[in-house]
Order: C-alpha cells, then sequence, then structure tokens
C-alpha cells in the first residue's frame, strides 16, 4: 500500500470515529426524548380507558334495555385496555435493550438462508472461513455479533426458509435493534417470500441496503483464471438488472413504491483475496485481482458513507421508532376495537330504532285518544246544555 492510500485510509478511519462519536451523542438524545414519549403513551391510555369507562357507564343508564350488549362491551373494554398497557410496557423492554447499544452503531445482515451472510462475516472479521455453510439449510441459527471498524454486524438466521419461523422472528427481532439494514439476495431467482420480509423490515421504519451476491463458482485454478479473464460484471450487468426488477416487482405488492438500491458484488472472491495463501508476496497480484473483481469496495464505501452522512440520524431515528411503534399498534388496536364493535353497534341501533318506532306510534295513538275522550266529554256536555238552561233560567246565580 502507498503512501497515498495510506493517507485516504486514515483519512477515512478518522472520519468514521467522528461520525461515530456524533452517533453516540445522537442515541443519547433519542433515548430521552423515546422515554419521555412513553411517559405521553401511558397518559393517553389512562384518558382512553376513562373514556370507555364513562361511555360504558352512560349506555348502562339509558332506558334501553341492552344488558347483554353491554356486558360484550365490559369484556371487550377490559381486554382492550390490557392489550394498550402492554405496549408501552413492550416498548419499555425494547428501549433498555437498546440502551446497552448507547454506544454501539449496530447493523444487521438479512437475507434468506444461503445469500452469503456469513461469508460477509468473514469477509468483515478477516475469518478462515468455518462459519460458511457447505450448501445445508439454516447454517445461520443464532444471533451472532462482532465488530468491524467500531460498528456492531450482526449475522441473523436466514429468513423465508421452510419451518424456519422461529429462526425468522429471531432475525426480525434483532433487525429491529439494528440502526441499518444490509437486505442481501443472489444471482438466483428472487422469491416473493423474500421481498414480503424486506417489507416487514421496512414496517419497522429500518434504514436498507440492498447487497446482490454473485455466486460465480472459484473452486479451483481454472474457475480463477476464467473469473480473471472474463468479468463477471460485463457479462451478468444485464441479468443482474433484471433480477432486481424482479424482485422490485414482488417488493411493490408488499411496500409499493419503497425500491432500496442493490450493490453488485462476489463475496467469494473478496473472501479468499484474504486467506493466508493469497498474502505471501509472490500472490500479491492475485489478491489485488480478485480483490477488484469482487466490487465489494462499493459495499464499503457505501455503508461507510451512510454512517458517516446520517449516521447520527440513524442512531436518533432507532430509539424514536422504538417509541413511535406502539403508538401505531395504539391507533391499530383502537381500530380492532372499533371494529369488534361494530355488531354491537347495529344492535343498538336496531334498538333504538325500534323505541323510536313505538314512541311514533304511541304519539300518535295517544293524540287519537285524547281528541276522541275530548269529543265524547263535549258531546255529552253540550247534550245537557238545553235542560240546564230551562232548569236555572230564571235563577239569579245562573250566570255564575
Amino acid at each position: 500500500m502507498n503512501i497515498i492510500s495510506r493517507f485516504r485510509k486514515w483519512r477515512e478511519e478518522r472520519t468514521l470515529q467522528k461520525a461515530l462519536a456524533k452517533c453516540r451523542r445522537a442515541a443519547r438524545d433519542g433515548y430521552l426524548i423515546a422515554s419521555k414519549n412513553l411517559d405521553g403513551i401511558k397518559s393517553a391510555i389512562d384518558g382512553v380507558s376513562a373514556d370507555l369507562k364513562q361511555n360504558l357507564s352512560s349506555l348502562n343508564h339509558r332506558q334501553v334495555n341492552t344488558s347483554d350488549v353491554n356486558v360484550q362491551l365490559q369484556k371487550q373494554r377490559q381486554q382492550v385496555v390490557s392489550e394498550l398497557y402492554q405496549l408501552p410496557e413492550k416498548s419499555r423492554d425494547s428501549l433498555k435493550e437498546k440502551r446497552a447499544q448507547l454506544d454501539k452503531f449496530s447493523i444487521a445482515l438479512f437475507g434468506r438462508t444461503m445469500t452469503g451472510k456469513s461469508t460477509l462475516m468473514e469477509i468483515l472479521t478477516n475469518g478462515d472461513g468455518s462459519t460458511i455453510g457447505k450448501g445445508g439449510q439454516r447454517t445461520t441459527r443464532d444471533v451472532r455479533s462482532y465488530d468491524w471498524k467500531g460498528l456492531e454486524v450482526t449475522d441473523v438466521p436466514g429468513i423465508a426458509a421452510f419451518e424456519g419461523k422461529e429462526d425468522e422472528e429471531k432475525a426480525f427481532e434483532a433487525a429491529s435493534q439494528s440502526d441499518l439494514v444490509l437486505f442481501l439476495i443472489t444471482d438466483d431467482a428472487p422469491q416473493d417470500e423474500e421481498a414480503k420480509c424486506l417489507a416487514r423490515v421496512r414496517a419497522l421504519g429500518k434504514p436498507v441496503l440492498g447487497i446482490c451476491n454473485v455466486k460465480a463458482a472459484l473452486n479451483n485454478a481454472d474457475d480463477v483464471s476464467l473469473f480473471f479473464r472474463r468479468s463477471w460484471f460485463k457479462r451478468k450487468r444485464k441479468d443482474l438488472d433484471a433480477i432486481v426488477r424482479q424482485f422490485h416487482e414482488f417488493a411493490d405488492k408488499y411496500s409499493p413504491g419503497t425500491r432500496i438500491k442493490f450493490f453488485y458484488t462476489h463475496l467469494r472472491s473478496r473472501f479468499l483475496s484474504q486467506q493466508p495463501e493469497n498474502q505471501q508476496p509472490e500472490n500479491d497480484q492475485e489478491k489485488a485481482e480478485l480483490e477488484r473483481a469482487s466490487r465489494f469496495n462499493r459495499v464499503e464505501e457505501q455503508i461507510i458513507s451512510e454512517v458517516i452522512g446520517r449516521g447520527h440520524f440513524l442512531r436518533w431515528k432507532s430509539f424514536i421508532d422504538i417509541a413511535v411503534a406502539p403508538i401505531i399498534e395504539f391507533s391499530d388496536t383502537l381500530l380492532d376495537f372499533s371494529e369488534q364493535n361494530s355488531s354491537s353497534g347495529r344492535v343498538l341501533i336496531d334498538k333504538r330504532r325500534q323505541v323510536e318506532s313505538w314512541s311514533d306510534r304511541f304519539r300518535k295513538s295517544g293524540k287519537e285518544r285524547i281528541d276522541m275522550f275530548i269529543a265524547k266529554e263535549m258531546n255529552a256536555l253540550l247534550a245537557e246544555i238545553p235542560a240546564f238552561a230551562e232548569d236555572n233560567y230564571e235563577a239569579r246565580d245562573a250566570g255564575e
């Protein structure tokens, strides 16, 4: 490495460390804001609970008999209030877990099994390849974290695997605690299930960088020689663009208009360039060729650029999102509650209509009866007038 390259590397590392220091300050601000917001959510839930209780109380004192509906509404109220109070508590647990990462900018590696997540981890840690799968399913079953340039990178279990729902939930839980997600796909046919998982990651509010890992074989010297002679990137560029377009078409079904940018790389070649046999002086040229051919430097540059450019915002946002999530769930729960009560509301509306109809009939028939009674009494009085006049015509107090 020449002097200019060393200087550029030193400047990049220095800039990155300054950015990470800024990220740590932003994380503390975000934590304080999130804590206050969770207190505000609890106050809002107290208010909703009181309003629901008051509404049910007024319903119980109405003249219309709706005891069966009232009992149902009371049970629903208790269920809803219980669920609402659980929201900030779950978020507080997540916030406590996130607080342990105040000084760490966290990156999660996300993708289905055999997309190259373990290979990427070996690259970033200068590993020996012991964690890379040999073609079996669900190689990574646990969450594994490691340090890279002062960043915490987390390799999570693969998604979209058959009978892998438990592992998938571990992956999403790890992603929810991250500040940035690297979403890996390969140059084979994209899967609809991958796009569905991406939509779920986006729903967490996480920024996502896409990596398309090309899996051209490098099993022997002939493969390597052919790999150098025929640039995989030039040969496969149109095919890779088509694969990414197809993936975006899948993704549009679940999160329209939220497309992510993909970077093309050959992780295997970058991993091989770091192995001991390529660290010898006589292999410097092959090492340089493997590094160049992998195009992995573009991935590294983009990750570092994200951290330097807006890492402090992402750190702040990841804490705020923990407080925002219960607000969204809060709204969804109330909407579900409203939906559940639509049938009860229809019962009340029908009973109200019955009362109004009965009241209208009662008023109409009551008026008719009163009119008939008055007419009958008037006729009786009118019939008595002649006899009364004759009997009292000469009486002095007849007028009275």
